[in-house]
Order: C-alpha cells, then sequence, then structure tokens
C-alpha cells in the first residue's frame, strides 16, 4: 500500500513539474521583451525629448511598481501568519483580504496610468502605433493566462510555497 502512495506521489509531482516546465517556455527571456520594447521605440520615431520623458516615466514606474510588489509580499505573509495562528481571527483575516486586494487595485492603477502618461507623449500616428502594439501584447498574455500557457507570479508563488511546506513523502498517512 505504502508502494503504490509512493508511485501515485511521484507521478503526480512528475505530472506537476512537467507541466510547469511546458508552461515556462512560452515566456518570453528577459532579453526577448527587451528586444521587443527597442522594437517598439524605433517604431515610435520618437524625438529626443520624448524619449528622455519616456524613460523618466519608466524608471518613475519601475520604482512604483517595486514598492507595490514589495508592500503586497508583505502583506501575503502577514495573512498566511494570521490563518496560521493558533486561534485565526475572521475579522483580521477579512482586513488583511482587504489591503491585499487594496494593493494589487493600485498596482494595475499603476499600469494604467503609466500608459496615459506615455500616450499624452505621443502625437496622433505614435498614439496608433502604441495602442495598436501594446493592445495585441495584452490581448496574447489575456489569451494565455487563461489558458494556463503561462502561470502569473501568483501561481508561481504558491507552487513555491507548496514544495517548501509540503511534508516529506514518508508522510503521506
Amino acid at each position: 500500500m505504502i508502494g503504490k502512495r509512493h508511485l501515485m506521489s511521484l507521478i503526480a509531482i512528475s505530472a506537476i513539474c512537467t507541466a510547469v516546465a511546458a508552461s515556462q517556455e512560452t515566456l518570453p527571456a528577459p532579453r526577448q521583451r527587451m528586444m521587443e520594447g527597442e522594437r517598439l521605440m524605433a517604431r515610435l520615431n520618437l524625438t529626443e525629448e520624448q524619449r528622455k520623458e519616456m524613460e523618466k516615466l519608466r524608471v518613475e514606474m519601475a520604482k512604483e511598481a517595486i514598492s507595490q510588489q514589495a508592500k503586497l509580499k508583505t502583506a501575503r505573509l502577514e495573512l498566511a501568519e494570521l490563518f496560521k495562528a493558533d486561534s485565526p481571527d475572521k475579522g483580521m483575516i477579512e482586513k488583511k483580504l482587504s489591503e491585499v486586494a487594496q494593493i494589487e487595485s493600485k498596482s494595475k492603477l499603476l499600469f494604467v496610468n503609466h500608459w496615459f502618461s506615455v500616450n499624452k507623449l505621443l502625437n496622433a500616428e505614435q498614439q496608433k502605433i502604441w495602442k495598436r502594439t501594446l493592445g495585441r501584447a495584452w490581448m496574447q498574455q489575456r489569451a494565455n493566462r487563461m489558458r494556463g500557457v503561462a502561470p502569473g507570479p501568483e501561481l508561481r508563488d504558491r507552487m513555491r510555497r507548496f514544495q517548501q511546506e509540503r511534508p516529506p513523502m514518508g508522510r503521506f498517512r
């Protein structure tokens, strides 16, 4: 009986690892994403002033995104601790969940605000290219998530935590 459990556990773990590895192959590498960004900038045919302003906006957004990610990870860690308490407080958990949702919302709005800031810098022809290119990228990313092709950061974090917290193989009973 124990042998069957071990075998089933190994098969399940192998299937999960294979699925994760296959899905990660579809993610563009950082270098590829950078090259795509450079091609977009070339197609936009930006003036020197526009380039400087775009870089300034990009750096500001990156700083804020890093700050939001840190806040989100901290809030999620605190939420996990609330659940682990000897007697979890439902009110505190609900409050922390609201905080997590608020941080996630701010992170999404950060991208939207950045998009509009960049769009304001561009002339009408550049705006068409900007909207068309980013619209396609957004739709592709959304389709991939819906198909389960590329796990988002939340799923990857959950999978990592599961691997770290799961009991050793001999404890399945």
